[in-house]
């Protein structure tokens, strides 16, 4: 039987570089880019809607816009800093501010739209269609994170896939908000028609 130090001797001799990860922040970038590559492809390259520099000029329309970019962000930030083992899990909460603000202008917009809700309310097969969008459109940014997280996903399976799947549809409603049908986008549970032009 080896000795300890014979053993460890055989390890040492045995053991093969370990490639160490890049920083969060880098790997979020990657992974924001070429998601926002792989909606943008999904959604047949319709190009940019034609009032897009008009939109932005309000500024009800940019800040439901900014809310799913921050909110894309800080959570691919925080999915990817959560991964790692030594990290704080308070990072789960870097998003909250973001997704409070999403959240707000959703709403301000469901109560404020002309078109989103009628006099019949919300149109059932408006909103389905546009969950529907959203959900496909949110199915690449999920498969990439998943595969760039692979090995952590065994030890956080819950925590990453929720972070993971809120950068996914946070970053499919940011794309799909600059195309030229944003009726995928516009859509986050209840409001069929918010971000189109009055």
């Amino acid at each position: 039987m080896p000795t300890t130090p014979e053993l460890i001797d055989r390890l040492v001799a045995s053991a093969t570089p370990v490639r160490r990860l890049r920083p969060p922040v880098l790997r979020a970038t990657a992974w924001l880019l070429v998601a926002g590559l792989a909606v943008i492809a999904l959604a047949g390259l319709p190009g940019f809607r034609s009032d897009l520099a008009e939109r932005l000029s309000q500024p009800t329309f940019t800040a439901e816009a900014v809310g799913p970019f921050l909110t894309a962000i800080l959570s691919a930030v925080a999915t990817f800093q959560l991964s790692l083992p030594d990290r704080s899990r308070l990072w789960v909460f870097l998003p909250a501010p973001a997704l409070v603000l999403w959240g707000a202008m959703l709403a301000y917009g469901c109560l404020t739209s002309r078109t989103g809700i009628g006099t019949d309310g919300v149109q059932p097969g408006s909103v389905v269609e546009g969950l529907r969008t959203l959900a496909i459109a949110s199915l690449p940014p999920f498969a990439i994170i998943s595969v760039m997280m692979r090995h952590a996903l065994r030890l956080y399976p819950t925590m990453l896939t929720v972070m993971g799947g809120i950068a996914s549809m946070a970053a499919a409603t940011s794309a799909l908000s600059l195309l030229q049908d944003p009726d995928g986008a516009a859509v986050f549970w209840a409001c069929p028609n918010l971000g189109r032009s009055p």
